[in-house]
């Protein structure tokens, strides 16, 4: 099997994922030069702490309470305003690896992105 496209990928959302849950790669396409972005589940930004409001539990039942009741936008409403707590992380790339196809001897004189 093989994925074809007739240009390279210019966003992140057009580019193609490849994983297998803990590490990943995200493949742009690009001939020459290819940037590969390679990611590792163990790599945050933030502290890792999460901070629950401090009425959290009330709104947890509040929001049981809700779906039960058939509610359901009122509990997704109660879900993130109120039991979401602080954002304090982001997932971020491990690295980029450059790969360069069909250069043969002239690879000095291409250019990154």
């Amino acid at each position: 099997m093989f994925l074809f496209e007739n240009k390279p990928a210019s966003r992140f959302q057009d580019a193609h994922l490849l994983g297998n849950g803990r590490l990943g790669a995200t493949v742009y396409g690009g001939v020459p030069c290819e940037e590969i972005l390679v990611n590792d589940d163990t790599l945050w930004s933030g502290d890792g702490r999460y901070c629950p409001p401090g009425d959290f539990y009330d709104n947890l039942i509040k929001s049981r309470t809700q779906l039960l009741n058939g509610e359901l936008v009122e509990a997704n409403s109660t879900v993130n305003d109120r039991l979401a707590g602080a954002w304090g992380e982001a997932y971020m790339p491990l690295c980029s690896v450059y790969a360069l196809f069909g250069t043969g001897s002239d690879y000095r004189n291409r250019e990154f992105h």
